[in-house]
Parts: C-alpha cells; structure tokens; sequence
C-alpha cells in the first residue's frame, strides 16, 4: 500500500499540466502515516516474540521440573485412589509415565547422537592427517608399502564416514520422531488432565459418587443393595401373569446387559496390567485388582440390586402359585433352531459338537451370579431355568 501511494506521487509529481500540490501532501501524509503503523507493528512483533521466546524457556523449565518428580506424583496419586482434586486419573497418568519414558529415550538418543558427531568429526581430522602424510610421503618418495598402507587407511577412513553420516541420519531421524510425538503428549495432556484439573473441572473420570474420605481402604466403602419401599411394593401389586412375567423378563435381560458390560470391563482392566505395573511403581497385584473392584462397583451393585429383584420375584411367582418363566439356555436354543429348519440328526450333532465352544463363551462369573441368586431363593422356589409349565 505505501510503495502504490508513493508511485502516484511521483506520477502527480512528474505532471507539469497541472498543479497536484494538495494531492500530493495527502499522500505524503498518508505514507508516513503508515510507516509509524508499520514500525509500531514491528516493534508488537519483536515485543511478542520475545515474550514468547521466555515462554517457551519457562515451559521447558517446568517440563523438566515436573520430570524429575512424575514417578513420585503418579505413585502419590495410586495412594491416595485418584480421588484428590491434585491427582491425576489412571489414564491422565499412563500418559505421563510415557511422556516420561520418552523423555529418557529422548535424552539418551541425543547422547548417542553427540557420540556419533564426535566419532564422525575425529574421523574427518584423521583423514585430513592421512591425506598430509600421503602427500609428504610421496614428496619424499617413500617405500611402495607405505604407500600402500596409507592408501589402505584412507580407503577405510571414508568407509567409517559413509557409516557414520548414515547411523548420524537415522538417529536424526529418529529424535525428530521422538520430539513430534512428545510435544503431541505434552499437549495432549494440557488440554486433557492438567488444564481441567487446575481450573477444578476434572470430570472425565471421576465417578459422580466418589467417596470425600482420602483412605485407601475401598473394602469399607462396598454399599450393601436392598430393595426400597416402592420397589417392593411395586412387586407386591403385581397379580397379572402377563405384567409379571414382562417384569421378569425385562429385570432378566438388564441383568444379562449389565453382566456383559462387567465382562468387558474386567477384560478391559486387565489388559491394562502391564501398563499399571511400568507405570506406578510401588503397585501390587492386591492393589490392581482391588482398584478393579472399585472402578467396577457400580456394575456390581446394578448386578446385584438385579439378582434382589429377580429374587423377589420369584418369591411373588410362589405367593400367586404360579411357576417362574421358562429360560432357554443358549445351547438349548440352537438346538431347536437346528430341528425347525430341518437339519435333523446332523444338525444336532453340530449343535452338540458346538456346546463345549458355545459354554466356553460364556463368562464364568455371569454363570456364577446367575447360579448364586437362583440358589439364594427360599427352598422349594422353582427353578426359573427348568422347563416348568406355567400354571
């Protein structure tokens, strides 16, 4: 924009036909004009630059600060069960243990990277060493065999180099990778785990109930499930064999639902073992699973309030004299589904061949929990798994 206005002045100027005087004092004003606002956005620049600069200084001072106590924070926080407002939640410090082992890697990849540039540098003198005594060795026309050796030393002098400026390339390479992939978690865990938690909001894994107490006994803090007022008497309204039995079958499959969803959680926190384990350093085998339990209690106690219900039930099913619903295993159900499409003697061979395949699929703890509120009923409740006709 200045260099256009100063060309038209100059084009006003060169004009002779015409007085373009005040023309060309409006630009004049308008150049300098633009030139303070230019200076002052340098001198914002280099100001914010700088601060900038300082930043980034303060940044890595602190990186390196919280290095040198994260195995100590991330243990502190296994202690006191990630339930303080200062401590990180299992995932937030998975992510800062590797944040940290990389930061290791990182700082012994550079020495190993000095190690090789300083390999590199001496073998660069040595060939320049060799060359010089090459050179003063045929000035003063030496031995065929001097020559020879010196050629041969040269020869793997620069052999050494080739190795050297590729080993040098791949680490390079390397320590770039490493260096991209920790400023990723670095913000990563910013933008995740430590802004939340320094402005009070961590609510991504913190359970809506988490007990206020900083005791890590979690064996204490089991809540006992029980059927409220309403939920019993809910029952005890129930006379239709139609309303009953939709309200057992739709208590059964949340059951069913919930046990799926404690599978693949256990499943879930037992893949995490390894990582537990490299991460929090004064953990133990007890602790993991005890952890486990807690995380999971929840489940647990939507698994067991369930069992309280169906149990109930069952006992309004006896009041009534009526037989609980029919509940088809799952290997009872293919069967069936083998004969009604016609696959006869060989399909139920295959049916029975599968069994073993189709039990082992099945959760031995679902197995257990179904077996443990069936076996919890009063004596002489039917079985709601035999094949009883209904009354």
């Amino acid at each position: 924009m200045i260099d256009r206005k100063y060309c038209t002045m100059l084009r006003l100027q060169g004009d002779t036909t015409s007085d373009h005087a005040s023309q060309i004092a409006t630009i004049q004003t308008a150049i300098i004009s633009q030139e303070q606002a230019r200076t002052e956005q340098e001198a914002r620049l280099r100001t914010f630059e700088a601060d900038l600069a300082t930043h980034e200084d303060e940044c890595l001072v602190s990186w390196r600060a919280l290095y040198i106590v994260a195995q100590q924070y991330v243990n502190s926080c296994l202690d006191a069960n990630f339930e303080p407002d200062w401590a990180l939640k299992p995932r937030g410090c998975y992510c800062l243990s590797a944040c940290l082992d990389l930061n290791v890697l990182k700082e012994s990849g550079e020495k190993e990277l000095q190690r090789h540039r300083h390999r590199l540098n001496v073998n660069k003198t040595d060939q320049w060493r060799v060359k010089g005594s090459t050179s003063s060795a045929i000035s003063s026309c030496p031995s065929r065999l001097e020559q020879g050796l010196l050629a041969a030393r040269l020869e793997t002098l620069l052999t050494e180099q080739v190795q050297l400026e590729a080993e040098i390339a791949r680490l390079s390479s390397i320590q770039k990778y490493r260096c991209e992939h920790q400023q990723e978690l670095k913000t990563f865990l910013i933008d995740n785990f430590f802004q939340p938690l320094l402005t009070g909001y961590d609510e991504a894994e913190r359970p809506a109930d988490a007990p206020a107490s900083d005791s890590p006994d979690l064996a204490q803090r089991q809540a006992i499930p029980h059927l409220t007022g309403d939920e019993q008497q809910a029952i005890d309204q129930l006379t239709r064999r139609d309303d009953m039995d939709r309200v057992y079958h739709s208590t059964l499959e949340g059951l069913k639902s919930v046990q799926r969803q404690l599978a693949n959680a256990m499943l879930a926190h037992s893949s995490t073992m390894q990582r537990h384990f490299l991460t929090f350093t004064n953990s133990s085998v007890e602790r993991f699973e005890q952890y486990g339990d807690y995380s999971m209690r929840d489940m647990k106690l939507a698994i067991a309030k369930a069992e309280l219900l169906l149990q109930a039930l069952s006992q309004r099913y006896q009041e009534l004299g009526l037989s609980t619903p029919v509940v088809q295993s799952p290997t009872r159900q293919s069967d069936e589904q083998a004969q009604i499409t016609g696959g006869g003697i060989a399909a139920s061979e295959s049916s029975a061949v599968r069994t073993p395949v189709i039990r082992s699929q099945g959760s031995p703890f679902q197995r257990d929990r179904m077996n443990r509120w069936r076996l919890s009923t009063k004596q002489g409740t039917p079985d709601p798994m035999s094949p009883t006709k209904s009354a």
